[in-house]
């Protein structure tokens, strides 16, 4: 079966995150990228 949608990992954080679901965005944001504080994260997120 072939994918019908191919997006990046930043592209799908920001979708986990549009479809009410930061926390497992922040997750998956932060194995990419490392830590970051709650400021940073507060300002991607919302």
């Amino acid at each position: 079966m072939k994918p019908i949608l191919t997006c990046s990992t930043e592209e799908l954080v920001l979708l986990l995150t549009l479809c009410g679901h930061p926390e497992t965005a922040r997750g998956m944001g932060e194995s990419m990228l490392g830590e970051k504080s709650e400021e940073a994260w507060s300002i991607v997120i919302n």
